[in-house]
């Protein structure tokens, strides 16, 4: 397995998806995922879109050299938020929209209900 290959592999584990969930995020194919985690093949294109899937940059799945963030973890860290806070947020961030749609909803009412 090669460094980026481990490195996909670990991050669409810590992110709970399939390699088949991950290539239809991404428009690929299981068997693409799976043939890039084994070192066998990778194209640029397919870089720039896996990455973008996993929220990190290209330049780190490639390289390893900067710190994973998603994308939101990376809208929020500025913030003067609590970490618990920032934690609901990315938790929130990472359902997928039906279940999304619904908990900020119920959060929603919970909010008016004590305002």
């Amino acid at each position: 397995m090669s460094a980026i290959g481990e490195r996909l592999k670990s991050l669409r584990i810590n992110r709970k998806l399939s390699q088949k969930e991950l290539g239809d995020l991404t428009g690929t194919s299981q068997q693409t995922i799976q043939r890039i985690e084994a070192g066998i093949i990778l194209k640029p294109r397919d870089t720039v879109r896996i990455a973008k899937a996993l929220g990190v940059s290209p330049y780190f799945l490639e390289l390893g050299h900067e710190e994973a963030k998603t994308e939101i973890e990376q809208l929020i860290e500025p913030l003067k938020l609590s970490e618990q806070t920032k934690s609901i947020i990315t938790k929130l961030a990472k359902l997928d929209n039906t279940k999304k749609i619904a908990e900020l909803a119920a959060i929603s009412a919970f909010i008016n209900k004590i305002a």
